[in-house]
């Protein structure tokens, strides 16, 4: 089995998923990570979500080094202690 084949496995068989509409509290908290970090809207609700969560966000999306002092970021397509080039 492939590393993408067994990853993509894993993360399918490993989490459990749930729909979760904002609140006020939360598109506050929304509001917060926009207004201090150069991030776009989703981006932003994501934050907030994976703060409530105490959960960490899977991306390779470049955007999301801003927030690493908010939330742990786990990266996708990128070597240990190196960055993805641009």
């Amino acid at each position: 089995m492939s590393w993408l084949r067994e990853l993509q496995w894993r993360l399918s068989n490993s989490f459990r998923f749930r729909s979760s509409m904002p609140d006020r509290g939360r598109t506050l908290q929304t509001a917060r990570v926009k207004a201090g970090h150069a991030v776009s809207y989703a981006d932003a609700l994501a934050v907030a979500l994976a703060q409530k969560q105490e959960a960490a966000i899977v991306t390779g999306d470049r955007e999301f080094e801003q927030v690493e002092d908010l939330v742990p970021v786990r990266w996708i397509g990128r070597c240990a202690g190196s960055r993805m080039s641009a």
